[in-house]
């Protein structure tokens, strides 16, 4: 998911802790780019993703 996120402009990908800090710093300081990501946060984005599975998941169940 978050190789995806990433990947699609929506989020920023960290592979160490300590560099959380500085990425929402510098986030913070361009907000054309933080505006751009829920941009693309929003293309990508799939409300109730969640449930659509475990829906999924149950109606299979109850065939078997």
């Amino acid at each position: 998911n978050a190789d995806y996120i990433a990947s699609s402009g929506a989020g920023v990908q960290l592979r160490m802790p300590y560099a959380v800090p500085r990425a929402v710093q510098t986030l913070l300081e361009q907000p054309e780019r933080l505006a751009a990501m829920g941009t693309s946060a929003d293309a990508i984005g799939r409300p109730r993703a969640a449930a659509a599975v475990v829906d999924t998941v149950l109606d299979d169940l109850r065939r078997h």
